[in-house]
């Protein structure tokens, strides 16, 4: 997946990660150390056969050896259609995750928002 966050002093940085597991704590990438990260993060994947497409944005947590926690705040589903009449839904937590995120966060804490942003 493409994973995106800015760093400490506000530059945007994006590399390609290896997403390893997801569950009730959030998503689980593959990485080296990175240590310029701020407390902020998104990924996006593209899966042009289907036309479908996720975006997560929330708070990047740490996790045992080479891997990055993404605890979501937003999560949107696209999918395409050949009449460019997309669907998109987003997923949103109406309490936002501080940084870094609570231990033991789950996913499925707290109040989510779904809302239809296309058609």
């Amino acid at each position: 997946m493409n994973f995106a966050f800015a760093t400490k002093d506000g530059r945007p940085s994006m590399r390609r990660l290896l997403m390893t597991e997801y569950g009730n704590e959030g998503f689980l990438f593959e990485c080296a150390e990175m240590t310029e990260n701020g407390p902020f993060g998104a990924a996006c994947s593209y899966w042009p056969r289907l036309h479908r497409q996720i975006r997560i944005e929330g708070v990047i947590g740490k996790s045992g050896g080479k891997h990055l926690l993404l605890v979501p705040n937003s999560v949107e589903f696209w999918q395409g259609h050949s009449n460019r009449i997309h669907d998109r839904l987003r997923f949103e937590r109406l309490e936002t995750i501080p940084s870094p995120p609570p231990e033991n966060i789950a996913i499925q804490s707290g109040t989510w928002k779904v809302e239809r942003l296309s058609p």
